[in-house]
């Protein structure tokens, strides 16, 4: 089981092996935790809640590793952890494009946000290539770069919420694509950010770079 000094390690160097919803703003990283309080009617016949609250919490963490409180212990709740080692820390909405309020509200380049989400891609040779082209490779952990424009111009493709994908990764393409009907695919977990430009069920990012691969699909 991982130890709370080794929790807080990865927080700060490795946010995407712990788990949690987490974004960037520059080098700094930043974890956002929901909560939902229920309160149900002291009426035993009402099977349904009186009132329901969501609060949203995001904590900023420090730039270097600090040493925490009793660091080997093993039974440690995330967002107490959170609460004790972050510089700072805000309730919020999610609504709009709320990380930038919540960077600005930590003093920080709201320009300078790094979002997270996923990428559809064809394995093939062992390559994660790009469905639309493929040609375009994408390698764990190197950044491409190129300029989101509207109108389908110019960028990378990303899906936000792994709603938007089909089990089997499926997601809608052009008829001309070229690995349209391309059975191997992989899903990969993807940061990026630069200018981004929103589409219906996508956007376009001026640069991304692959995390992990979440998993892969074989027909």
């Amino acid at each position: 089981m991982v130890k709370k000094q080794q929790l807080v390690e990865m927080m700060i160097r490795h946010p995407e092996r712990v788990g949690r919803y987490f974004f960037r703003v520059g080098e700094r990283v930043i974890f956002t935790v929901t909560k939902e309080s229920v309160e149900w009617s002291p009426n035993r016949k009402l099977r349904w809640p009186i009132k329901k609250q969501i609060r949203h919490t995001s904590f900023l963490m420090p730039a270097e590793v600090p040493a925490v409180s009793d660091p080997s212990v093993d039974g440690w709740y995330f967002d107490r952890v959170a609460e004790e080692v972050a510089e700072k820390m805000t309730t919020h909405s999610m609504r709009g494009s709320w990380q930038q309020k919540v960077a600005k509200s930590f003093g920080l380049d709201p320009n300078a946000v790094v979002y997270t989400g996923y990428k559809v891609v064809g394995v093939k040779d062992g390559r994660f290539l790009s469905l639309y082209d493929g040609t375009t490779e994408y390698k764990i952990g190197e950044k491409l770069e190129q300029t989101a424009r509207k109108g389908h111009q110019g960028g990378y493709y990303v899906l936000e919420s792994s709603y938007d994908f089909m089990s089997d990764g499926n997601i809608p393409l052009p008829a001309d694509a070229a690995l349209r009907r391309w059975p191997h695919r992989a899903v990969l977990k993807v940061e990026f950010g630069g200018k981004v430009v929103r589409y219906k069920n996508k956007l376009a990012a001026s640069w991304l770079r692959p995390l992990y691969v979440v998993r892969t699909i074989c027909c």
